[in-house]
C-alpha cells in the first residue's frame, strides 16, 4: 500500500473519529443542559456477563415528567451496586426518551465519555503528526 493512501486512511479515520468525539460531547451537553432530572428508587438488579466479568445494571422505578411510572434498566453496568435495592436516586434523562434515563453525576458515565474523547484526540494528533512527516516538514533537530 502506498503511503498516500495510508495517510488518506488516517485522515479519514481521524475525521470519523473526531464526528464520534464531537456527537459524544454533544449530546452529554445536551442531556445536562436539557434533561429531565427526577428522583427514582432501585428496584432491583440484572447482571449481564462481557468477556468473563459480571456487570450489575440497576432497575430503576420513577415518574416521568407526564407523571407515569416508569420501571427501566440502566445502561450503564457496574462490577459493584454502587447502590442499594430500595435506596432513592437522583436521575436524569432526554426529554423524549426516559428509558435512557442514568444516575446524575455518574461517573463511570463520565469516565467512558472522557476516555473516549481523550482517545479519539489522540488520534487526530497522532494522524497529524504523520501528515506533518509524510509532507517533508522535519519534526525534530
Amino acid at each position: 500500500m502506498s503511503h498516500p493512501i495510508i495517510l488518506s486512511l488516517l485522515v479519514l479515520g481521524a475525521v470519523v473519529f473526531g464526528g464520534l468525539a464531537l456527537s459524544s460531547i454533544r449530546s452529554a451537553r445536551d442531556l445536562i443542559r436539557n434533561g429531565i432530572r427526577t428522583l427514582g428508587r432501585v428496584v432491583r438488579f440484572d447482571d449481564a456477563a462481557n468477556d468473563g466479568t459480571i456487570y450489575l445494571h440497576p432497575i430503576f422505578s420513577f415518574n416521568d415528567s407526564a407523571g407515569q411510572e416508569r420501571i427501566v434498566r440502566s445502561l450503564v453496568g457496574y462490577s459493584q451496586a454502587p447502590f442499594s435495592v430500595g435506596s432513592e436516586v437522583s436521575l436524569i434523562y432526554p426529554a423524549d426518551s426516559p428509558e435512557l434515563v442514568e444516575p446524575v453525576g455518574d461517573l463511570q458515565w463520565t469516565a467512558t465519555h472522557a476516555f473516549g474523547v481523550m482517545f479519539f484526540l489522540c488520534i487526530g494528533f497522532a494522524t497529524l503528526l504523520l501528515a506533518i512527516d509524510y509532507f517533508g516538514v522535519p519534526l525534530g533537530p
